[in-house]
């Protein structure tokens, strides 16, 4: 089965973030990735997807090869993020 996630409120969460090509994001709860997408379609940015689905941490490692490796993936809970290995 393939999922696809329409993240709700994209158009609000990118107008204030507004993406910087050599900014670095966190998305703490990656899920199947629809708003790590969007930061990484400004080139140069990075994103950290963390989540603690092993499915969506194997969606997040195709995503990579979408995006030149600017996706780095954690498995893990956003509340362990500051003990997460890099």
């Amino acid at each position: 089965m393939n999922f696809t996630h329409l993240p709700v409120m994209l158009k609000e969460v990118l107008e204030w973030l507004k993406p910087k090509p050599s900014g670095v994001y966190v998305d703490g709860t990656f899920g199947r990735g629809g708003y790590s997408k969007a930061i990484l379609n400004t080139p140069g940015t990075t994103v950290y997807g963390i989540d603690r689905d092993v499915q969506a941490i194997h969606a997040g490692h195709e995503l990579q090869k979408e995006f030149d490796n600017r996706l780095h993936m954690l498995h893990g809970r956003f509340g362990d993020m500051d003990t997460l290995p890099p």
